[in-house]
Protein backbone atom coordinates (compact mmCIF):
# COMPACT_ATOMS: atom_id res chain seq x y z
CA UNK A 1 0.00 0.00 0.00
CA UNK A 2 2.78 2.11 0.65
CA UNK A 3 4.79 1.68 -2.68
CA UNK A 4 1.92 1.06 -4.79
CA UNK A 5 -0.78 3.65 -3.33
CA UNK A 6 1.78 5.68 -1.49
CA UNK A 7 -0.33 5.42 1.64
CA UNK A 8 1.93 6.88 4.36
CA UNK A 9 2.01 9.47 6.94
CA UNK A 10 4.57 12.05 8.10
CA UNK A 11 4.31 14.25 10.70
CA UNK A 12 4.51 17.48 8.66
CA UNK A 13 1.67 16.22 7.05
CA UNK A 14 -1.00 17.17 9.55
CA UNK A 15 -0.34 20.99 9.76
CA UNK A 16 -0.27 21.16 5.74
CA UNK A 17 -3.44 18.82 5.76
CA UNK A 18 -5.58 20.63 8.36
CA UNK A 19 -4.74 24.11 6.55
CA UNK A 20 -5.56 23.03 3.40
CA UNK A 21 -9.05 21.46 4.49
CA UNK A 22 -10.11 24.56 6.43
CA UNK A 23 -8.84 26.77 3.90
CA UNK A 24 -11.20 24.96 1.27
CA UNK A 25 -13.93 24.70 3.29
CA UNK A 26 -14.28 28.29 4.23
CA UNK A 27 -12.44 30.16 1.57
CA UNK A 28 -12.22 28.11 -1.77
CA UNK A 29 -16.04 26.71 -1.69
CA UNK A 30 -17.75 29.89 -0.80
CA UNK A 31 -15.49 31.94 -3.91
CA UNK A 32 -16.80 29.05 -6.05
CA UNK A 33 -20.48 30.24 -5.67
CA UNK A 34 -20.45 33.98 -6.21
CA UNK A 35 -19.82 33.51 -9.88
CA UNK A 36 -21.93 30.73 -10.13
CA UNK A 37 -24.74 32.61 -8.79
CA UNK A 38 -24.62 35.51 -11.36
CA UNK A 39 -25.91 31.93 -13.77
CA UNK A 40 -28.02 30.18 -11.55
CA UNK A 41 -30.39 30.78 -8.71
CA UNK A 42 -29.36 28.87 -5.40
CA UNK A 43 -29.17 29.67 -1.72
CA UNK A 44 -26.87 28.84 1.15
CA UNK A 45 -29.53 26.01 2.06
CA UNK A 46 -29.19 24.51 -1.54
CA UNK A 47 -25.49 24.05 -1.44
CA UNK A 48 -25.71 22.70 2.31
CA UNK A 49 -28.80 20.27 2.08
CA UNK A 50 -27.12 17.08 0.79
CA UNK A 51 -25.29 17.53 3.90
CA UNK A 52 -27.65 18.34 6.14
CA UNK A 53 -29.73 15.09 5.48
CA UNK A 54 -26.66 12.97 6.18
CA UNK A 55 -26.58 14.63 9.37
CA UNK A 56 -30.46 15.23 10.15
CA UNK A 57 -30.50 11.63 10.36
CA UNK A 58 -27.85 11.43 13.53
CA UNK A 59 -29.85 10.57 16.10
CA UNK A 60 -28.26 10.83 19.55
CA UNK A 61 -24.50 10.33 20.54
CA UNK A 62 -24.32 7.22 19.18
CA UNK A 63 -25.45 8.52 16.00
CA UNK A 64 -23.17 11.13 16.08
CA UNK A 65 -20.43 9.42 16.95
CA UNK A 66 -20.83 7.33 13.73
CA UNK A 67 -21.33 10.39 11.75
CA UNK A 68 -18.27 11.88 12.81
CA UNK A 69 -16.24 8.73 12.27
CA UNK A 70 -18.23 7.66 9.07
CA UNK A 71 -18.02 10.93 7.30
CA UNK A 72 -14.84 12.37 8.85
CA UNK A 73 -12.63 9.66 9.43
CA UNK A 74 -13.51 6.63 7.51
CA UNK A 75 -14.48 7.77 3.86
CA UNK A 76 -11.52 10.22 3.42
CA UNK A 77 -9.47 7.39 3.72
CA UNK A 78 -11.02 5.41 1.82
CA UNK A 79 -11.51 7.98 -0.75
CA UNK A 80 -7.70 9.25 -0.95
CA UNK A 81 -6.82 5.36 -1.31
CA UNK A 82 -8.79 5.18 -4.16
CA UNK A 83 -9.27 8.62 -6.09
CA UNK A 84 -5.43 10.15 -5.17
CA UNK A 85 -3.62 6.36 -4.26
CA UNK A 86 -4.62 4.53 -7.37
CA UNK A 87 -7.17 6.70 -9.92
CA UNK A 88 -4.54 9.53 -9.92
CA UNK A 89 -1.41 7.58 -10.26
CA UNK A 90 -2.37 5.62 -13.11
CA UNK A 91 -3.34 8.99 -15.04
CA UNK A 92 -0.71 10.91 -14.24
CA UNK A 93 1.76 7.97 -15.29
CA UNK A 94 -0.48 7.62 -18.41
CA UNK A 95 -1.58 11.14 -19.19
CA UNK A 96 0.91 13.81 -17.08
CA UNK A 97 0.32 15.46 -14.08
CA UNK A 98 -1.86 18.23 -14.76
CA UNK A 99 -3.86 16.12 -16.85
CA UNK A 100 -4.45 13.17 -14.42
CA UNK A 101 -4.55 15.33 -11.29
CA UNK A 102 -7.66 17.25 -13.38
CA UNK A 103 -9.21 14.57 -14.26
CA UNK A 104 -9.55 12.60 -11.49
CA UNK A 105 -10.54 15.88 -9.73
CA UNK A 106 -13.41 15.85 -12.28
CA UNK A 107 -14.27 12.40 -11.19
CA UNK A 108 -14.30 12.87 -7.54
CA UNK A 109 -16.84 15.88 -8.02
CA UNK A 110 -18.82 14.13 -10.41
CA UNK A 111 -19.03 10.60 -8.36
CA UNK A 112 -20.81 12.44 -5.05
CA UNK A 113 -23.91 12.96 -7.48
CA UNK A 114 -24.43 16.56 -6.61
CA UNK A 115 -24.25 18.89 -9.63
CA UNK A 116 -24.47 22.11 -7.65
CA UNK A 117 -21.81 21.04 -4.98
CA UNK A 118 -20.06 19.64 -8.09
CA UNK A 119 -17.96 22.44 -9.06
CA UNK A 120 -16.83 22.75 -5.09
CA UNK A 121 -15.96 19.04 -4.66
CA UNK A 122 -13.68 19.39 -8.28
CA UNK A 123 -11.46 21.84 -6.86
CA UNK A 124 -11.29 20.42 -3.12
CA UNK A 125 -10.48 17.34 -5.13
CA UNK A 126 -7.83 18.99 -6.95
CA UNK A 127 -6.61 20.49 -3.96
CA UNK A 128 -5.98 17.09 -2.20
CA UNK A 129 -4.61 15.86 -5.35
CA UNK A 130 -1.89 18.61 -5.34
CA UNK A 131 -1.55 17.72 -2.17
CA UNK A 132 -0.57 14.06 -2.75
CA UNK A 133 1.22 14.57 -6.10
CA UNK A 134 3.88 17.25 -4.28
CA UNK A 135 4.22 14.90 -1.33
CA UNK A 136 4.54 11.91 -2.81
CA UNK A 137 2.33 10.15 -0.05
CA UNK A 138 -1.51 10.55 0.70
CA UNK A 139 -0.65 11.35 4.15
CA UNK A 140 -1.93 15.38 3.59
CA UNK A 141 -4.46 14.50 1.30
CA UNK A 142 -5.92 12.20 3.19
CA UNK A 143 -5.36 14.79 6.66
CA UNK A 144 -7.11 17.43 4.24
CA UNK A 145 -10.34 15.37 2.92
CA UNK A 146 -10.93 14.86 6.77
CA UNK A 147 -10.92 18.22 8.12
CA UNK A 148 -12.97 19.39 4.91
CA UNK A 149 -15.07 17.09 5.83
CA UNK A 150 -15.10 17.46 9.28
CA UNK A 151 -15.61 21.30 9.77
CA UNK A 152 -18.98 20.91 7.29
CA UNK A 153 -20.22 17.90 9.34
CA UNK A 154 -19.48 20.07 12.53
CA UNK A 155 -20.92 23.16 11.80
CA UNK A 156 -24.24 21.53 10.72
CA UNK A 157 -24.39 19.29 13.43
CA UNK A 158 -24.02 23.08 15.74
CA UNK A 159 -26.64 24.64 13.83
CA UNK A 160 -29.03 21.76 14.12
Amino acid sequence: MRQDFGLAIQAADIPVGISVGVLAQYIIVPLVYVPMRLIIHFNAQDISKPARDITDRASGPVGVVLLVLIVGIGAPIVEEIFFRGLLQRSLIRKVGPIWGIGLTAVIFGAVHFEPLQFPALALAGAAFGILAYRSGRLGPSIVAHMLFNLTAVIALLVVS
